[in-house]
């Protein structure tokens, strides 16, 4: 490879931005079932606490969706900042599934349920510190995102 030369685009950063489309996928269509839950949450027969955790689910799952879009643009152009943006979203994943988790066990009809997604919050907590490894310690993603 000429000292010029840009790598390409491969090894693991092909299953990063094929989890992160996957993972945008996944939230739009999270999005869109949770969409018609809006006004009903916002009628009188729910408590504000139930409101406010609605609310901040579908904002915060939007947030997410732009974020998650904005980087594969970013991965795509082979940005300096994608690196950066990444670690961000990693981030802000965690705590906003962790923040998620703890208002919806302040929810007494949520906190009720016999069952809740604690496996999950561990998955998004394991990807999100190889990703965060990945990220900060590979040659590639030095060498690839340099525009």
């Amino acid at each position: 490879m000429t000292p010029h030369a840009q790598p390409r685009i491969g090894g693991w950063l092909i299953v990063f931005a094929i989890v992160l489309l996957l993972f945008a996928i996944r939230t739009v269509i999270h999005l869109v079932a949770l969409a018609p839950a809006l006004p009903i949450a916002f009628s009188n027969g729910f408590s504000s606490l139930w409101k406010f955790s609605v609310l901040c689910e579908f904002a915060g799952n939007t947030l997410l969706v732009a974020a998650a879009v904005v980087l594969l643009v970013l991965f795509l152009r082979k940005r300096r900042s994608f690196r950066r943006a990444a670690l961000a979203f990693v981030g802000f994943l965690v705590v906003f599934t962790v923040a998620d988790l703890m208002v919806a066990l302040s929810v007494p009809e949520i906190a009720a349920r016999p069952t809740f997604p604690w496996r999950s919050i561990i998955i998004v907590v394991l990807s999100a510190g190889i990703a965060t490894w990945y990220l900060l310690a590979s040659q590639r993603v030095r060498d690839t995102f340099t525009r």
